[in-house]
């Protein structure tokens, strides 16, 4: 396949594609350019197979997480080597040992990687007798630890001086006496650590994190993947070991546990708070309220009505907005619960829309709905969650178009086999005033409103958050697409569970 960087067309460039070094092209963010036929080889495929996936696809799971963090410091440093794992089509793993630099292009930097398999005892033997090789250069040099194993008897064959700096121990004594190893292991990891020694003596790959004792009986976390080298007639000749002190990473994961637990908690402190003021609110209201619309009912003149249907119109306000607040605060301290039922998908939508006929007709907007034909007359799930979320994107809509109609839209689909319910996908589409592409992106945000150039009617910004949070409880997708002065359209999707899903 030919690719261009910088004018350079690869298909000729043969020295790449005649070399047995395993070599290729990748973005930062990991898409393959460029593999030549021997890494391609080496991992079972075609190279054509490969241009344009994305290359953390071969590593090995447990080292995937890493990658973007090593091209973060690639990007600072320029070039890079090391050791990680990959895995071959038939589901092998091998350890390369890689070169790595920036290779700075028009568009934007590539990197261009040289590696080596180390899973073979040829090149094993160039790391452990090659003085001025780079195998021996980076196991000497690096951070991790490096070790190699007789797989017949406890000995160690190799042992990289990182070790001292990791384990603050001398390398001698364990050359000496490789017994000790155990004895540095937490005692709570040792089990672990001795299982995975036994499948590395017979020929399996084994990875793990555990713990070890420094002498100043410090802890430090370490990774470690460990796997055979074997000879030109397939025997286990050498048992090949890289661990790494991975205790900082440990200890970030612990903080960011921490700050989410505390968030979270905050979050529910919030919620209990939202939920008993809207209580102690709600019921003062609803008095007043009552008292408006009985005041209403006597002979009242015209500027004493005026008033009076002024501070109703007020009052419904404050009563949604606190009806509101206590949905939230449910949903957010997990208190909000679905009660599935058979019902009637029609009704349901007719509810939604009665309330707002009288606003739409008064402006003369047209508001309406259909539902397609397919659909059947008695669906299963929570009609009272549903009418929320159509009641809340439809009372959005009312709000910002002044002509022109919105139209409300639903169907049905099947959701797997005939027992496992429907997908249900609505649209809430309006001619108002449209929404602005960075409003686009946090319009479904808690108390998010659109700019004040935009809208003309108030709010609190909680319509919109509750309806696309009552849809992940649906386990629904809801998403915005508009046009500044053209409208709006609101597309959702929610799950409607069979009859035998009660349950769960």
């Amino acid at each position: 396949m030919a690719i261009s960087l910088s004018g350079l067309d690869l298909e000729r460039f043969e020295i790449l594609e005649r070399s047995p070094g395993l070599i290729g092209i990748h973005t930062l963010e990991g898409r393959l350019l460029y593999i030549n036929p021997a890494a391609a080889a080496a991992l079972g495929y075609d190279a054509d197979e490969m241009i344009g996936r994305d290359f953390q696809e071969f590593l090995a799971e447990p080292v995937r997480p890493y990658f973007l963090m090593a091209m973060r410091q690639l990007l600072r440093a320029g070039s890079g080597r090391g050791i990680t794992s990959v895995v071959t089509r038939d589901g092998r793993e091998r350890s390369w040992f890689y070169r790595h630099v920036v290779w700075q292009q028009e568009r934007e930097p590539v990197v261009l990687a040289d590696s080596t398999d180390l899973t073979d005892l040829h090149v094993l033997d160039d790391v452990l007798h090659e003085d001025d090789g780079p195998f021996k250069f980076l196991a000497e040099n690096t951070h991790q630890v490096f070790w190699v194993r007789d797989p017949r008897q406890p000995r160690l064959l190799y042992l990289s001086p990182a070790f001292e700096e990791v384990w603050r121990r001398p390398r001698s004594e364990f050359i000496e006496r490789p017994e000790l190893f155990l004895e540095t292991i937490h005692p709570e990891d040792r089990g672990g650590v001795s299982e995975g020694l036994i499948r590395s003596g017979a020929g399996q790959y084994s990875e793990g994190e555990w713990r070890i004792l420094r002498p100043d009986g410090s802890v430090r976390w370490i990774r470690g993947r460990t796997f055979p080298a074997r000879d030109q007639i397939g025997h286990i000749d050498r048992l090949i070991s890289i661990t790494e002190d991975v205790t900082e990473q440990h200890q970030a994961a612990e903080e960011l546990r921490r700050a989410k637990e505390a968030a979270e908690g905050a979050t529910r402190a919030k919620s209990e708070f939202l939920a008993n003021v809207s209580h102690e609110l709600r019921t003062p209201l609803n008095v007043v309220f009552g008292m408006t619309e009985m005041l209403l009912d006597t002979s009242l003149d015209g500027y004493q009505r005026f008033c009076v249907e002024r501070s109703r119109s007020a009052m419904q306000n404050l009563v949604t907005l606190v009806q509101d607040l206590v949905d939230l605060s449910r949903i957010e301290a997990g208190r909000f619960r679905l009660r599935p039922k058979p019902f009637d998908l029609r009704e349901t939508v007719t509810a939604a829309i009665d309330p707002f006929l009288a606003a739409t007709e008064r402006r003369g907007v047209r508001l309406h709905a259909s539902v397609a034909r397919h659909v059947p007359d008695l669906l299963f799930g929570d009609p009272d969650r549903l009418r929320q979320i159509l009641i809340n994107l439809i009372g959005n809509a009312v709000k910002f178009t002044h002509q022109g109609e919105i139209a409300v839209r639903l169907e049905t689909r099947r959701f797997g086999n005939t027992e496992s319910g429907y997908v249900l996908h609505g649209s809430v589409a309006d001619t108002g005033i449209g929404i602005s592409p960075a409003d686009c992106l946090l319009i479904f945000e808690t108390f998010h409103q659109a700019s004040a150039g935009q809208r003309e009617e108030s709010g609190a910004g909680l319509g919109l958050s509750i309806a696309s949070q009552l849809v992940r409880l649906m386990d629904g997708t809801i998403e915005v697409q508009s046009e500044m002065g053209r409208g709006s359209t609101f597309l959702f999707s929610v799950r409607l569970p069979g009859p035998g899903d009660e349950a769960a």
